[in-house]
Order: structure tokens, then C-alpha cells, then sequence
């Protein structure tokens, strides 16, 4: 893909700060998980040269080079108290005039949903989009949905204690294996609707369920106290179209007391990334990170692609090396082939 002009990326990020409040694009000093104070000090934007060709670099994708198209360490934990932009992006252009976006988001201000809405927005700017064609995103009637709350964790810095030397691995799913898998639940749930009838599980369902299962193996394989910690799976949803106002509830108490081990599952399917256009036409490729770093284990971000899924792994060493030598696994899953369309 050639760039037509790559400043008008730069220039589409300034043009954003008429769409979007001002901690949107600015950086700010993080006082917990809860509050931010803006400084006004703006996004980060750089450019890169990459010494490679794309189609060298995605033949197979080559993971462990792939956080250097990003503008930051991915998925890093920081302290409280530190100044953080909220947003970064990094314009990476290989040697044969392609070029490959990176975007890092401060997760306390942009989930997937948001973070979406604000590519697709960008996006727009950069096609020459008029006012009356881009999003209006509201931000301000969340509240009414979401109560504020009143307290704060007294352990700022929690998350700190889950860090584990991970590594990251991309598996992918032929639409043959999801049907598969699809099939088998079917015929596995004792759970019927309401007309009798057996109830056909997702895409998404199908396969996380499957991942979750061979995480958990992966996990349990060397024994030890962990092979005997029972394993809990975290979807992560998007809530704004699951609630009215008013509606949220607790989550079940004590689920801590058994020391689980945590199985994080997030859906990428219908955020669009893969329909972003800045004006040179549609990715045909989305990543989303590799190589090995300090990070929390046990996290599997799913994603659709034109032939099927694929899942982007993380867990500690020892066992996303178990992972990818599970024969039952891999029979429907290929470890990182190569991007068929470059």
C-alpha cells in the first residue's frame, strides 16, 4: 500500500481535538485507577522506517519484532502518579511503500469500544469526511448508566502483583474448525431453549470456550499447587448495549477465596478495525501484539479474519510453550502462518 501523504495522518490527529474531549488526546498525570488530571500537553505521534519489505515481514508475521511498530510497550502496567499521554500512535513505512499504524491507548480513559470509535473517527478526518459524515460520540450520559463510585481501592498498585514474564502467540482458525468446534458444543450442552430445541453456540462461544480449556491444560501440565487451582474465565463485554440505565449489579462475593487461576478472554469481532480507511484503502492485515515481556499472563484476544478467527495468546513462557505443543489443540488451530493476502 503507498502512502499518498503521510503528514495528513498528523494532521488528522490535531483535526480530532474538535470531535473528542480534551483527555482524549492529551496526557495526564494517573493519581489511581480511578481519577486522571489533564495537563494539556497533547498526543504522541511518530514515524518510523522499517528496513523490510512487507512482505518479509509478514511471511510469516514476525512476532517478536512486531511491539517496535508501536509507539510504546504494549499492555504495560505503570504507577500511579506518573504522566501518561492517553494516546499514541507510530507510522511505520517499509521499504516497499507500505505502511503499518500503531496505536497504544491509556485503558483507564479507552476500552476496545471507544478505541475503535476513535480510529474510525481519525479515519474519516484523513478521507477528507465532512463534519456531517463523522461520528458525534456522547460522553456525556455514561453516568446514567454507570453509577459513580464512591470508593477506592487502597492497593493502588494491585495489579503490579500479577506481572509475569509472558510471551505472546498468534493462532488461527480456518472457518472448517470453527464449524467444528460449533458442532461439537452443540451436541455437548444438555441445555435446551425454551422450545425445545438445543441451543448453537456463537463463533466466538465456540472458540473461546475451546481456548480456554487448552489454557487451562497449559497451565495445569507441570502439576504443583496449580494443577489443583480451579481456573476462571473473564469475558470482557462491552456493556453499552447490554444495560439500561441503572442496571448494574454485583458480582458474586468470594470467588477470591479459592484462588483461581484467571483466564481473561476478550472479543475483538465487530470493532471494524479491520475496515479502518485513511484514504489508501482498507488494512489487510490487523495485529495486535507479540514478543515476550513483564505483563499479566493468561489473556487470549480473539478476532475475526477473512477466512475465520484467530486468537492472540498470552501466557507465561513454560506454559504458552505447553500451548503450542498441545497436539488436540493444534489440529484445529495453525501457529502463526503467513499472511495469505500481502
Amino acid at each position: 500500500v503507498v502512502i499518498p501523504n503521510v503528514i495528513n495522518v498528523e494532521d488528522a490527529i490535531f483535526a480530532l481535538t474538535l470531535m473528542f474531549p480534551t483527555p482524549y488526546l492529551g496526557s495526564g498525570r494517573r493519581k489511581d485507577q480511578t481519577f486522571i488530571t489533564c495537563n494539556d500537553e497533547g498526543a504522541v505521534y511518530l514515524e518510523a522506517k522499517v528496513n523490510h519489505t512487507m512482505v518479509e515481514f509478514l511471511n510469516p508475521p514476525k512476532l517478536e519484532f512486531l511491539n517496535k511498530l508501536l509507539p510504546c510497550e504494549p499492555n504495560k502496567m505503570h504507577q500511579n502518579g506518573e504522566d501518561l499521554p492517553q494516546v499514541l500512535v507510530q507510522v511505520n513505512m517499509f521499504n516497499c511503500g507500505g505502511i503499518a499504524i500503531g496505536t497504544c491507548h491509556l485503558h483507564t480513559l479507552l476500552d476496545g469500544c471507544s478505541g475503535s470509535l476513535f480510529q474510525t473517527t481519525w479515519a474519516a478526518i484523513c478521507r477528507g469526511c465532512s463534519s456531517d459524515e463523522l461520528p458525534h460520540p456522547d460522553f456525556f450520559t455514561a453516568s446514567s448508566c454507570f453509577p459513580t463510585i464512591n470508593h477506592v481501592s487502597k492497593n493502588t498498585n494491585e495489579s503490579f502483583d500479577g506481572q509475569k514474564k509472558c510471551s505472546t502467540r498468534r493462532f488461527v482458525f480456518g472457518s472448517e474448525s470453527i464449524d467444528t468446534l460449533r458442532d461439537k458444543a452443540k451436541d455437548d450442552d444438555d441445555n435446551d431453549n425454551d422450545d425445545g430445541r438445543s441451543k448453537f453456540p456463537t463463533r466466538y462461544e465456540a472458540l473461546a470456550a475451546f481456548i480456554w480449556k487448552h489454557m487451562t491444560l497449559a497451565c495445569k501440565m507441570e502439576g504443583g499447587v496449580d494443577s489443583k487451582r480451579p481456573t476462571l474465565a473473564i469475558h470482557i463485554v462491552d456493556m453499552r448495549r447490554r444495560m439500561g440505565s441503572n442496571e448494574c449489579v454485583d458480582l458474586p462475593q468470594g470467588i477470591e477465596t479459592i484462588s483461581p487461576i484467571p483466564v481473561v478472554l476478550t472479543s475483538w469481532c465487530g470493532l471494524n478495525f479491520s475496515e479502518l480507511d485513511f484514504g489508501w484503502g482498507k488494512p489487510f492485515w490487523v495485529g495486535v501484539r507479540g514478543g515476550d515481556q513483564e505483563t499479566l499472563p493468561n489473556v487470549a484476544v480473539i478476532m475475526e479474519t477473512n477466512e475465520g478467527m484467530e486468537a492472540w495468546v498470552t501466557m507465561e513462557m513454560q506454559h504458552i510453550a505447553n500451548l503450542e505443543n498441545d497436539m488436540e489443540f493444534l489440529k484445529l488451530a495453525l501457529s502463526n502462518p503467513s499472511v495469505s493476502n500481502v
